[in-house]
């Protein structure tokens, strides 16, 4: 008897299996969502006018590049390798003049539209989409060691 004829067969055991999986697919989201250090709690990412040298905190739902006391703003994404007591930016984050225009347009908040990204020091940006970008977006230790996994920081 195949699968299909079984869950005709016993419909109320099909139902069960069901809400079963629904449920345990709820609170795997939950799970996820509850106390991950996820900043859309917070609102607030990671941003620096100077490559990566200082950093400040501001709405997560900017659109880099923005002004900042007369400066270009652009995202940081910071890392850790030793649970906090060390941080380094591994990528800088910014759209192109003609998405970003777009996106205003549109009064948008929020996008995973690729955008351009860079190292600290490095002098070109390079779409997010490109494939030299992999090495740029998986974070390493600055040394190349590390005590332990590397993970994103968040404000």
């Amino acid at each position: 008897m195949s699968l299909r004829q079984a869950l005709n067969n016993h419909p109320l055991i099909a139902a069960s299996v069901s809400i079963l999986i629904l449920v345990f697919l709820v609170f795997l989201a939950l799970l996820a969502f509850r106390g991950s250090g996820n900043p859309a709690s917070d609102q607030l990412a990671f941003y620096t006018t100077d490559d990566g040298a200082t950093l400040f905190t501001d709405d997560l739902f900017k659109l880099p590049p923005f002004d900042h006391d007369g400066q270009p703003a652009v995202k940081a994404f910071v890392f850790t390798c030793d649970d906090g007591q060390h941080r380094f930016v591994q990528y800088l984050f910014k759209y192109n003049d003609k998405l970003k225009q777009q996106l205003e347009a549109a009064h948008a908040r929020f996008t995973m539209a690729p955008g351009l990204i860079k190292r600290p020091g490095d002098a070109k940006w390079i779409g997010q989409d490109d494939p030299r970008a992999f090495k740029i977006l998986v974070p390493k230790c600055p040394d190349g060691s590390g005590p332990g996994p590397v993970r994103q920081v968040w404000p």
